[in-house]
């Protein structure tokens, strides 16, 4: 398969797609705190049945595989008002394009490969305090036998390959210990499979305890076992003068985070696995620390400090930097998305409390369950740095990038740190129905795949059939809060929630319906007047609320509900017709099939055959409408006054104003390609312009307004941004 080609991947390869952005839905209205309710208070109650197995997860036995049942109160079946609530706010928030609540400006850090020879040895001599930075001892590292381990090494020494016997460090040696070595310089290294390796290596072939005429000072670093196949440590060295490099707090900053993050996850790691590495000589980054270091071109500057071993570097740009403007976090009470208006935020110490709440759903049949613990397939956690999954390129849909914007050249992950573009998120990730097999051989592990054990879940999940009864209690909604709680709870009649563990092998497919509908509509001073005050039940008024959401979004963004991007995506991915396929891994072992296509690309969700279905074709919904960091669902034309027009000398318009940055010009777009296109403006000059995404709509041969962003020396443009 050749690198970067669009996989035909269907709903057999990949368990979940992205619902994409498209414009935020809201009322422009002041929210209003719960003291002066003045809107729709009530109750709805609900039924929900299991369609495929279900499992909300509590644990029977820790350990490795974990054994798991159904959730449990009293030995009664109990599934959580906050796991209905998490459901539910997932499809509210897809709905209506709301904040994504769960990012903040935290940066993912990534196992970086390709700058391993890049890398210098050194050790911390100061930490950086108040306005001082910090110093690093630059060292030689070089390689050591363990014991029981094999001493010959093949190397080549003025171009001639030579055979070299390492030393063995003694027992009695920990890391950290000073000791006394000679050492060899060698400027190929040959491996067992006759691969030659260039670039400098020093070979320890002798050493000892106690200091030793002509023998060099060093230190022995183990780095522990995290290769089941290791045959050598490390020893680090000075054999040259005292060099420094200068780091910062930055750096000191990212080493202890990523260092933390390794901390949580080889905690959860069983001793006994490959992967397990004792920490007890490590912890935040400190004085006379042995680490890693990528000089900086030019100057005496360390970054990307690490522990020795391959290191793990943070991104330049969090995922919130790659949303939307309009989908970040929300922080003011008074601009709160769909969503956090109606189930609450926190940000610093302003919060609002949340105006639904749902109660505990309580099993109301016989279960039907599991008589026995089922081994499940392989159930990973989500990867967010798996960039052919998560990101895309919008200029360049074929291009694999990462969250800084660069390249990725192959598929073991080669970084370009040159070729930098674009980069965004996809959209939110939902998982496809599956069809309910009797047999269980989608979800149950095949005995004939050699997977350890340890990486095995056994489970006793709710079969389908099962209902359960929750009630959600609403208050302060308006109208319109009201018809989209409704909707997302009720979705459409074609269309089922997923819930629960297990989503990516079939499990947590419900059907939710509204048994019925109480709504307080007397103002809540009236409720004073009288004692006999009851609420009616308004079923009959369900559709009437969800049309009336409908009609709304249609007011809001000039466009059809169905028409939505997000919509049509979602209409798709939470389909019955999902469950008439076979969604499954790849065989025989999935986790393989994706290694082997982890840099390949993703495709959006496939549109063909079904337009009559969603309502929108794959051209409209791959044209999009929206802007990155600002959206527009009422055009009104700015006053004459305010308007900038571009000198134009020939015409001696002596009191046109000067050209300034943020000043708007007007002109005609004669080409586009990409984000960027070219315009022709009034002064008859042709100028390179970008717009900020590829759903940002501007076509040739119309008139638009761009944004002076860069002027030339001598005060000419050189570069417009366009504004809708």
């Amino acid at each position: 398969m050749v690198y970067g080609e669009k996989i035909n991947w269907d709903s057999k390869n990949n368990p979940y797609n992205f619902v994409p952005f498209d414009v935020p839905v809201k009322e422009d209205k002041e929210v209003t705190g719960l003291s002066s309710i003045q809107h729709l208070n009530g109750a709805i109650n609900c039924k929900l049945t299991s369609e495929t197995p279900l499992l909300i997860a509590q644990s029977i036995e820790k350990g490795s595989p974990a054994k798991l049942q159904f959730y449990q109160e009293n030995n009664q079946y109990i599934i959580p008002g906050s796991s209905i609530k998490g459901m539910l706010r997932s499809v509210i928030e897809a709905v209506t394009n709301s904040c994504f609540s769960i990012f903040d400006g935290t940066k993912l850090d990534y196992r970086h490969t390709t700058i391993v020879k890049k890398l210098k040895a050194g050790m911390i001599m100061s930490m950086p305090h108040n306005n001082n930075l910090g110093e690093i001892k630059l060292m030689e590292r070089g390689w050591i036998a363990m014991c029981g381990k094999p001493t010959t090494v093949t190397g080549f020494q003025g171009g001639v390959p030579k055979t070299f016997n390492l030393a063995i460090v003694p027992a009695s040696v920990k890391s950290g210990d000073e000791v006394w070595i000679t050492y060899k310089k060698i400027e190929k290294y040959v491996t067992q499979r006759n691969k030659e390796i260039e670039g400098q290596f020093y070979l320890i072939t002798d050493l000892c305890t106690s200091k030793k005429k002509e023998y060099v000072k060093a230190v022995y670093k183990i780095t522990g076992k995290s290769i089941g196949n290791k045959k050598r440590e490390r020893i680090f060295f000075c054999p040259r003068d005292d060099v420094r490099y200068k780091f910062g707090s930055q750096e000191e900053e990212d080493y202890n985070y990523i260092f933390e993050q390794q901390i949580d996850r080889w905690s959860k790691l069983d001793k006994s696995s490959k992967n397990y590495f004792d920490f007890k000589e490590q912890g935040k980054l400190k004085e006379h620390m042995l680490i890693y270091f990528e000089p900086e071109e030019g100057e005496r500057r360390a970054k990307n400090i690490s522990r020795v071993e391959v290191p793990r570097i943070r991104y330049e740009k969090s995922r919130q930097d790659l949303l939307p403007k309009a989908h970040h976090k929300c922080t003011d009470r008074n601009n709160l998305c769909a969503a956090c208006k109606l189930f609450g935020y926190v940000e610093g110490e302003n919060s609002m409390a949340g105006r639904i709440s749902i109660s505990d759903a309580k099993l109301v049949n016989s279960p039907l369950v599991a008589s026995k613990a089922i081994p499940m397939k392989v159930l990973a956690t989500p990867h967010p740095t798996s960039y052919n999954f998560y990101l895309r390129d919008p200029n360049n849909l074929t291009v694999v990038r990462n969250y800084n914007g660069c390249k990725i050249e192959d598929k073991k992950g080669k970084i370009s740190e040159s070729d930098v573009d674009d980069v965004e998120l996809r959209g939110r990730k939902f998982y496809y129905h599956h069809p309910d097999k009797t047999d269980q051989s989608y979800y149950k592990v095949n005995p004939q795949h050699k997977i350890p054990e340890s990486q095995h879940n056994s489970a006793m999940p709710l079969f389908k059939d099962n209902v359960f009864e929750f009630e959600v209690r609403f208050r302060n909604l308006s109208e319109f809060d009201l018809g989209l709680l409704l909707y997302c709870l009720f979705l459409e009649d074609d269309l089922r929630h997923k819930l629960g563990m297990g989503k990516p092998i079939g499990f947590g497919t419900v059907r939710i319906e509204i048994k019925s509908l109480f709504i307080d509509e007397v103002p809540i001073r009236k409720k004073y007047e009288t004692f006999d005050f009851v609420l009616p039940d308004v079923k009959e008024k369900l559709q009437e609320y969800r049309d009336y959401f409908k009609n709304q979004v249609k007011v809001l963004t000039g466009r059809d509900f169905d028409s939505l991007r997000n919509i049509a995506a979602i209409k798709i991915l939470l389909a019955t017709t999902q469950m008439t396929k076979t969604h499954a891994y790849p065989s025989p072992e999935g986790y393989k099939w994706y290694m082997e296509n982890r840099n390949n690309l993703l495709p959006d969700i496939d549109f063909i055959g079904n337009e009559k279905s969603i309502n929108i074709t794959g051209q409209q919904f791959n044209g999009g409408n929206y802007e990155k960091n600002e959206y527009v669902v009422s055009k009104t034309k700015p006053d004459k006054e305010k308007r900038f027009v571009v000198p134009n000398k020939d015409k001696g318009n002596i009191d046109a104003p000067v050209l300034e940055i943020g000043k708007e010009v007007k002109g005609v777009v004669i080409s586009i390609k990409g984000l960027h296109g070219v315009v022709k403006l009034s002064s008859g000059e042709e100028v390179p312009f970008k717009r900020l995404t590829e759903y940002t709509p501007v076509e040739i041969g119309r008139k638009a307004s761009f944004k002076i962003v860069k002027l030339t020396k001598d005060g000419k443009i050189s570069h417009l941004e366009f504004r809708k």
